[in-house]
């Protein structure tokens, strides 16, 4: 599959100002072909999921980036409890931390949420300019 598949829809939902950035298009620059590895729409939200937690991780302090994937993949592990690709998850998911940091690395705004819509094959992208509000939203995601 290729990455013509997916349009780019950026839709984001600024706190402070209203300034528009394209984080759609850089989830599909470093995690499009990823994205793509699903045959399905739910697939490809399935991945598109992993990557926008991946994206959150990698706005952490460095050294908190382990525990978190640690935490993400425990979550994991009990809500997939059928899903024995657990292991291919975590690697997956700390290899696109590594993308977004090399290609995005001053990129801060954390992701709310991001939907791929069935019937034009768009990503919606939801962020959050504060960086503060990234904390609350890791907190909601890993509770």
């Amino acid at each position: 599959m290729s990455g013509e598949r997916i349009i780019v829809l950026a839709m984001h939902k600024i706190l402070d100002i209203g300034v528009h950035m394209k984080i759609s298009q850089m989830i599909i620059e470093f995690a499009g072909d990823y994205i793509n590895l699903g045959d399905t729409v739910e697939e490809m939200q399935n991945y598109l999921n992993v990557s926008c937690i991946a994206w959150n991780i990698s706005l952490l302090p460095k050294n908190e980036r382990k525990a978190a994937v640690d935490l993400f993949i425990n979550n994991y592990m009990k809500t997939n409890p059928n899903d024995s690709n657990f292991y291919n998850v975590q690697q997956d998911t700390e290899l696109l931390i590594k993308n977004k940091c090399k290609y995005f690395p001053n990129e801060k705004h954390p992701i709310e949420s991001a939907q791929i819509k069935e019937d034009e094959y768009k990503i919606t992208v939801f962020s959050y300019k504060k960086k503060n509000d990234l904390a609350t939203k890791q907190n909601e995601l890993f509770q």
